[in-house]
């Protein structure tokens, strides 16, 4: 569970016999100070955790060990385009149904990153996409959605749009 005010990740372990979620030990992976962990979203093989940082738009790539509920970061990654020059932050993100790319939505920036997954779980970015304010205006809030070879954006206004270079660059870079 992730914890943005306090920059933790919560850690709790099934306990089968009562149904009920016990703490961990240790109880949480703690990020860096201000980071603001928000979403959470495992990769296909159940052994990497993305934790999306809201007050940092960075994604932090965690190891997960299931027979501890340990977590160890090996990897933090940028969601913005280098030229962006402001305030931003990530809105959600999504991992397609090979397991092969993550693609996260920014407020602010208005851009989606598409970056390639390793076989360790570690991110290379393929392209960070600035958005499309003529098509999209400005995104306030965003949802990412993948449907086949469709990124689908749907936006709190209801506009949605389909941004086609994402799958473009992901098919490149295949």
């Amino acid at each position: 569970m992730a914890e943005n005010g306090i920059d933790e990740v919560m850690i709790y372990r099934y306990d089968a016999s009562t149904g009920a979620l016990k703490p961990n030990d240790p109880p949480f992976f703690k990020a860096p100070a201000g980071y603001g962990p928000r979403h959470l979203l495992f990769h296909p093989n159940g052994r990497i955790l993305y934790s999306l940082n809201e007050m940092e738009s960075v994604i932090t790539v965690l190891q997960y060990g299931a027979a501890g509920g340990t977590m160890n970061q090996i990897q933090e990654v940028s969601t913005l385009p280098a030229e962006f020059k402001g305030t931003s932050a990530p809105a959600q993100f999504q991992i397609d149904r090979a397991g092969k790319f993550l693609y996260a939505s920014n407020r602010g920036a208005d851009s989606i990153a598409v970056l390639a997954i390793d076989s360790s779980g570690k991110l290379t970015p393929v392209e960070l996409k600035p958005g499309e304010r003529v098509l999209f205006g400005k995104w306030s809030g965003t949802e990412v959605k993948i449907d086949g070879e469709e990124l689908l954006i749907m936006k709190e206004s209801d506009v949605m749009g389909v941004i086609e270079g994402a799958i473009a660059a992901k098919k490149k870079a295949a």
